[in-house]
């Protein structure tokens, strides 16, 4: 039915938090050079069997400090490196593969 509808992020809506899900990997991926980007409950992108992802909650969405986080609409919480990269990759790799995972530079993980 919806993120937005659990009974989780109802509570914590309803007292007045800002709720977000962090896009990340369930595994130790590196990403040391990309923005931590958030999805807000009703733009999430969700596909496959039910899994779990991480949630961030804010009183002030102004605590989000644009230099370390970014806002992502119709973007999956779960990254994925075998999926979709517009719906399941970090936003600065759908410009600039990182070097381990670059095909032409490197075939191995750090």
């Amino acid at each position: 039915n919806g993120l937005e509808r659990t009974p989780l992020l109802r509570l914590m809506t309803d007292v007045g938090y800002k709720v977000f899900a962090v896009r990340d990997f369930q595994s130790n991926v590196p990403m040391g050079d990309c923005l931590i980007e958030l999805v807000p409950p009703d733009a999430v992108f969700l596909d496959g069997p039910p899994h779990g992802f991480n949630m961030l909650a804010v009183k002030d969405e102004r605590a989000l400090d644009p230099t370390l986080f970014r806002i992502c609409r119709d973007k999956s919480p779960k990254l994925l490196l075998y999926k979709n990269p517009q719906l399941h990759h970090p936003t600065e790799w759908l410009t600039r593969l990182p070097a381990w995972l670059n095909p032409t530079t490197s075939h191995h993980h750090p």
